[in-house]
């Protein structure tokens, strides 16, 4: 009994202390990154907060309430991103990522990119907010070929 009282507290001593609530705010961010890109909605949404507030490049605002309005959220974002550049200050992060398709989705915007500000506390996403998308690049045209030299 006194070794399970023993382990009890390591762990403890582990999880308050030694890293486990030391998460930097970027690797929330990273870990709810992948967890959209692997389209595992659940996992990303346990890493956004109760009351979470979301603001789409549209300015419409929307509290996540509940863990299951988190998880509908998640789900309905049709685009994943790969991280192209990353900044923190403090509980900020600026991520800005080169879109793509989700799984199951069709990003209309893939190809583009789309930098998005995170407030983090608590080891958790208490903010979001899509500051500025760019559309795809344009394939250069190609030039046409040239005519045929005729020889005479």
């Amino acid at each position: 009994m006194a070794l399970l009282a023993a382990a009890g507290l390591g762990a403890a001593f582990l999880l308050s202390g030694c890293g486990g609530s030391s998460l930097p705010p970027e690797a929330v961010v990273r870990a709810w990154n992948d967890a959209v890109v692997s389209r595992a909605d659940d996992r990303a949404a346990k890493l956004i907060a109760r009351d979470a507030i979301v603001i789409g490049a549209d300015g419409a605002e929307q509290v996540l309430r509940t863990p299951e309005n988190a998880v509908a959220w998640t789900r309905a974002l049709p685009c994943a991103g790969l991280v192209r550049k990353l900044q923190t200050h403090q509980d900020i992060v600026t991520v800005t990522f080169l879109l793509g398709n989700r799984e199951a989705g069709t990003c209309s915007a893939a190809g583009g990119t789309m930098t998005a500000e995170f407030e983090v506390r608590h080891k958790r996403i208490v903010f979001f907010r899509e500051l500025s998308r760019t559309a795809a690049p344009v394939a250069a045209p190609t030039a046409a070929p040239a005519p045929a030299a005729s020889g005479g």
